[in-house]
């Protein structure tokens, strides 16, 4: 029997500022492979030339954050209608929040972890892991 890896989810809140109480559970432990296709499709975002090319890349990096990473949130538009967690629920929100939002996922992904220890405990859960894993929350200020 090997080793299974499991998700791991956060809980994106925003603090302070325009878009308090707004939340957003992500995964984080996405493939390699996925992740580098974001970051490719950032990379068109950024590097494009043209105006065309520019919304097509921003466009393609929303959606790829939708289907590698959103899973959920808790937002509504102005009428109090849940806005889906879709590339088109996205599409419909201020291009600001989706920065912010897609800032922080980026940074919680690509969070180096604690180095290994050297010793083996047994196979126990060090306390200090079972505390880094609990807590699946991140708190983004104003």
């Amino acid at each position: 029997m090997g080793f299974k890896i499991t998700d791991k989810v956060a809980v994106l809140e925003f603090r302070g500022g325009e878009y308090e109480g707004a939340q957003a559970r992500v995964r984080l432990n996405v493939s390699l492979g996925a992740f580098l296709e974001f970051q490719g499709t950032a990379a068109k975002a950024l590097t494009a030339e043209s105006p065309l090319e520019k919304t097509s890349g921003v466009r393609e990096m929303i959606e790829a954050f939708c289907r590698i990473a959103l899973l959920e949130w808790n937002l509504e538009d102005k009428d109090g209608v849940a806005v889906p967690a879709t590339p088109e629920g996205a599409l419909s929100l201020p291009l600001a929040f989706l920065q912010r939002l897609i800032e922080e996922w980026t940074g919680a992904v690509a969070e180096v972890p604690a180095p290994l220890g050297s010793r083996s405990n047994g196979g126990d859960t060090s306390l200090e892991a079972s505390m880094e894993l609990a807590a699946a929350s991140r708190s983004l200020g104003s």
